[in-house]
């Protein structure tokens, strides 16, 4: 709902708002189905959005922290992609490991323009090929 309305309040004219990043979803990924009921509460279309609204909300109730549990494929991504995916969604329970990671990666990178090339160098615990 708040996404909805924050897409609409900023195609209105706003262009400042504080909100949770955890809670907003991007607006071109809400189902279509919820979509069309949030936007029927929003703008007062139908005399029973409101109830249409919370019938769904009590059909799906759950559902969206199970599927999150179930859907972690995005897990499997390079540490720049998991950062990015974790932002956008305001994901925040894999932030110190993926930081961690990202850390490590940039000052193995870093060193690695104060060593010899052409071999093998360790970095972070891992051997990686400088060449």
């Amino acid at each position: 709902m708040h996404s909805a309305f924050l897409y609409h309040a900023i195609h209105a004219g706003m262009d400042m708002g504080i909100v949770n990043a955890g809670m907003i979803e991007v607006y071109e990924e809400i189902p279509k189905d919820l979509l069309e009921l949030v936007e029927d509460v929003l703008f007062n279309r139908r005399e029973d959005s409101t109830e249409r609204l919370t019938a769904f909300a009590e059909k799906v109730k759950g559902d969206a922290v199970e599927r999150f549990e179930r859907d972690l494929a995005w897990r499997n991504a390079t540490v720049e992609k998991r950062l990015e995916y974790a932002l956008v969604k305001g994901i925040t329970d894999f932030i110190e490991q993926d930081t961690e990671e990202a850390r490590q990666k940039i000052a193995c990178a870093l060193a690695s323009d104060r060593r010899p090339v052409n071999g093998w160098h360790e970095c972070g615990g891992r051997s990686v090929w400088l060449g």
